[in-house]
């Protein structure tokens, strides 16, 4: 069973990968059986075509609270409530590092998050049951006492699994700050 997660996990890499960085211009995502293009390019597309399916209003509501959940979470030093929210098959990344859902729990104490101040959020579906959330975010926190205060850039993945949303994909990016250059 492991095996078939970590599988899935793979494609949905390979998946978002393609639809983000395609080396064949116009093309919307490639056939990740082969790594060939698809044949559906971008101005091809109907508007309404299930490759690139519609956010609903209360769907965006949900998993923009959910990310709201996520940083209330961080911010209360709450395990448990972490636990609840991450899919058993999750991946984390940041530059220099990776974890999984145990190693996630490992690293969790040594996170402090004091504030949170979201200044963009975009939400896209990815496929049915499958969303994506971009916040740009600035922190103020530590790890392991040290200070990682900044703006950082947070994707996560989302996925409606039993009846309910869990988190399956998380990456932050360290930003440039917004004052950087400026006099």
């Amino acid at each position: 069973m492991e095996d078939g997660r970590r599988l899935v996990g793979y494609r949905l890499a390979l998946v978002l990968l393609a639809s983000a960085v395609s080396p064949f211009p116009g093309v919307v995502g490639c056939d990740v059986h082969g790594g060939r293009p698809s044949h559906q390019r971008a101005a091809e597309m109907e508007p309404d075509s299930p490759m690139v399916p519609e956010v609903s209003a209360a769907v965006k509501a949900e998993i923009l609270g959910l990310g709201d959940e996520l940083t209330a979470v961080y911010k209360r030093r709450d395990w448990p409530a972490l636990a609840s929210l991450v899919a058993p098959d999750y991946l984390g990344s940041a530059p220099g590092f990776e974890w999984d859902l145990a190693k996630l729990e490992a690293e969790f104490p040594r996170v402090q998050l004091f504030d949170c101040r979201v200044e963009a959020a975009t939400v896209k579906a990815l496929a049915p049951g499958l969303v994506l959330l971009n916040q740009d975010a600035v922190l103020k926190e530590t790890y392991s006492g040290q200070d990682i205060s900044g703006r950082y850039r947070f994707t996560t993945v989302w996925a409606r699994r039993d009846g309910r949303w869990r988190l399956v994909f998380e990456q932050e990016v360290p930003l440039s700050n917004p004052t950087e250059g400026k006099p």
